[in-house]
């Protein structure tokens, strides 16, 4: 083989060399991008559901202490599953706050009634 050919070799080898070192920092850095692109998209899906369940929330009447307690809602539920969910829940705070003679007490301040409170009391002290 002719020293010309030996060296081209050489040199043709090392390109190769570099451009799969290079490829191979670029695959890796396309890879980290898809990350941060998949986290992001994550992120705004997960922002986009609870901004959902809340303006829903708010929508049936919900109050906002019981917002702030949150919903068990499943994480692949639709919106129509939400709704759903949701209508339970405002129609058991609305039922929980009709006047009348219950053995518990609506939390529509996160403060109970004294006058209940010391009425459950003497019923299970007594």
């Amino acid at each position: 083989m002719p020293d010309w050919y030996k060296a081209e070799k050489e040199a043709n080898e090392r390109t190769i060399k570099e451009l799969k070192e290079t490829n191979k920092a670029l695959l890796e850095s396309v890879g980290s991008i898809q990350k941060e692109n998949d986290t992001f998209k994550a992120e705004k899906a997960a922002a986009e559901r609870n901004n959902l369940i809340t303006s829903k929330a708010k929508e049936l009447g919900i109050p906002q202490w019981r917002i702030e307690e949150g919903f068990s809602i499943a994480s692949d539920a639709n919106e129509e599953a939400i709704t759903s969910h949701l209508t339970t829940v405002a129609n058991n705070v609305k039922a929980q706050l009709l006047p009348g003679n219950k053995n518990s007490f609506p939390l529509s301040d996160n403060k109970p009634d004294k006058n209940e409170v010391d009425a459950i009391a003497k019923s299970l002290v007594g």
